[in-house]
């Protein structure tokens, strides 16, 4: 329902302008209450502090909002002669964006709430301005959508290695230089030449990132009709990974040729460039390829003008009307408060001495970041300093002091029993913010461990049954620790424990703490309880024996007042 064109006056801006000033009380001062001890309660805090976290991966998310800003400069003259009316459809889709607010902060969700926030930047001129302003302002709104971090992508990453490593091993031995793959490791046949590893930084996640958003800039401008828009946006994945491989055939030919110091280092150093270079030779050439094959242009909004005047000013009854839901919804926010974390977590404040015929030992940590040695808790409690650098000592490692939030609670012990099988427990309890406890797959990925298989494992304990996740994992080691050499395998199995909730999913964690978030106003204290341990020759004795482990483990973790 679209009414009658209307005359944009001075006043309206006022109105713009106090819609705007209530965008900001919304998304700044009341925000998400995720992670305030780290970010405050800005949704724009915590974005712009994610793009400098993950190693740049989302530094190019510094352009995004000028790319925005340079669509609207160039679209301006047609935003200055599209009809003006006010739209219904406009405020429904305020109210919901409004809403998804209202959820997101309670959930602490920071990601949806800022989806929120892009669909009020739309959906406000969409309803005070009308249909033919909301159609120019598509892209510049939706192209916002490339800040938010997506940091759950990391586990692309190994994913990403396999398919590069993998292609980029065809290829070499396509062009005739003998090559095999292992994991993700490209050897030279025979073995001498190189020796190359797509590690995580080689995975092409970053380069993935930049290049989907790049390429949605370039189909908005240089493609002619609206299905090629969408074919080459669709392209950009690929065209990201084959530019990735090109860069890793390029460093293997310079190997083989020059020398693997050459490669792995100078060569290495500059590759970059070489990603961008394919890249963006891959966009242009499919970019170019599909405006040759399109023959239907874009259609182009027809500028019409009526000198119909209504006696009702309806750009005023809707930034009116406006106006209203958003400082509602800042009323809502401020009256629902601050959801409150539960005092129970269903485990206990410490971990057994005895699991069976297992004995307890502590886990101290080297606070030297340059060292970060795990040692055995052996030495007296006057003279904890690590053997290797003399540095102090504590049970909670640098990292986790660095990136976890101060109220969180980590337990720790290594049980080992007279026949030398060691299993290292951890448990790590959350506090206020939401950072305590993430997807173990993240962390692991981040150490250096390949995921070879993963599942759910049903464990009996105390008559009953719980799921367990079961990880397989490898990893590259040198007789000193270091990357590369042997490959160690170990199994690793977590689950979460909230209360008298248990599960293995992560999924189903976030879901019941949301649920416990919006209709409980309270949220859950989880607990997260991994074990690891190596694996033997017999894989399945080895699973039979963690099961029981964690059989006999459960009792002793289990606090009898969280309603278990």
């Amino acid at each position: 329902m679209h009414k009658e064109k209307q005359q944009f006056r001075p006043f309206d801006s006022l109105i713009l302008l106090f819609i705007a000033f209530c965008l900001v009380v919304i998304f700044h001062w009341q925000g998400n209450t995720a992670d305030v001890h780290l970010f405050g309660r800005s949704v724009f805090v915590w974005m712009v502090t994610r793009w400098s976290d993950y190693g740049g991966q989302y530094s190019h998310c510094w352009l995004i909002p000028l790319v925005s800003l340079g669509v609207l400069y160039c679209k301006r003259q047609d935003l200055i002669r599209a009809r003006k009316n006010t739209s219904v459809s406009g405020l429904f889709i305020i109210v919901a964006s409004l809403l998804l607010q209202i959820v997101s902060s309670r959930t602490r969700l920071p990601r949806l709430s800022l989806v929120a926030f892009v669909g009020l930047l739309w959906s406000i001129p969409y309803a005070f301005l009308g249909k033919k302003v909301a159609r120019i302002l598509v892209f510049p709104c939706a192209y916002l959508l490339f800040c938010i971090p997506l940091t759950f992508l990391d586990t692309l990453t190994f994913p990403l290695r396999l398919i590069a490593a993998s292609t980029a091993t065809g290829i070499v031995n396509g062009i005739g230089i003998g090559a095999v793959r292992y994991g993700t490791a490209i050897l030279s046949v025979p073995p001498g030449s190189f020796q190359l590893d797509v590690a995580d930084p080689c995975s092409g996640l970053r380069s993935f990132l930049a290049m989907v958003s790049l390429t949605a800039a370039y189909a908005y401008f240089s493609q002619k009709s609206f299905v090629g828009k969408w074919v080459l946006f669709l392209c950009s994945p690929l065209i990201a990974i084959a530019s990735n491989i090109v860069r890793i055939v390029a460093i293997a030919v310079v190997a083989f040729a020059v020398g693997q110091e050459t490669a792995t280092g100078f060569y290495h150093d500059y590759s970059p460039y070489i990603v961008f270079a394919s890249a963006v030779l891959f966009m242009t050439g499919l970019g170019s390829l599909l405006n040759r094959l399109s023959t239907i242009n874009s259609p182009v909004d027809s500028v019409t003008s009526s000198d119909k005047k209504h006696k009702v000013d309806f750009q005023i009854k809707t930034g009116t009307t406006i106006i209203v839901l958003l400082v509602s919804t800042s009323l809502t926010l401020h009256m629902m408060g601050d959801v409150k974390l539960s005092s129970e977590s269903g485990v206990t404040s410490s971990l057994p001495a005895f699991v069976g015929d297992y004995t307890a030992e502590g886990i101290l940590f080297c606070q030297d970041l340059h060292c970060g040695k795990s040692i055995p808790e052996t030495m007296p409690t006057e003279n904890r300093h690590c053997p290797a650098c003399g540095g102090v000592v504590d049970y909670v490692s640098p990292i986790e002091k660095n990136m976890l939030p101060s109220d969180t609670v980590i337990l720790r012990k290594r049980y080992r029993n007279s026949y030398g099988k060691t299993y290292a427990v951890t448990i790590v309890i959350s506090g206020k913010e939401r950072t305590s406890i993430h997807r173990p797959q993240m962390c692991l990925t981040g150490q250096g461990h390949q995921i070879v298989r993963e599942r759910c494992v049903k464990v009996p304990v105390q008559e009953k049954q719980i799921e367990v996740m079961f990880l397989d994992l490898k990893r590259q080691v040198s007789a000193s620790g270091s990357s590369g050499g042997q490959t160690a395998s170990s199994v690793y199995a977590y689950w979460f424990i909230g209360g008298d909730r248990e599960t293995a999913s992560h999924w189903k964690r976030t879901f019941l703490t949301a649920y416990d978030n919006i209709f409980r106003g309270t949220s859950p204290r989880w607990a997260y309880v991994a074990i690891m341990t190596s694996r033997t020759a017999h894989p399945t004795n080895d699973n039979e024996q963690l099961k029981y482990f964690i059989s006999e483990l459960y009792p002793g973790i289990r606090d009898d007042h969280s309603g278990e």
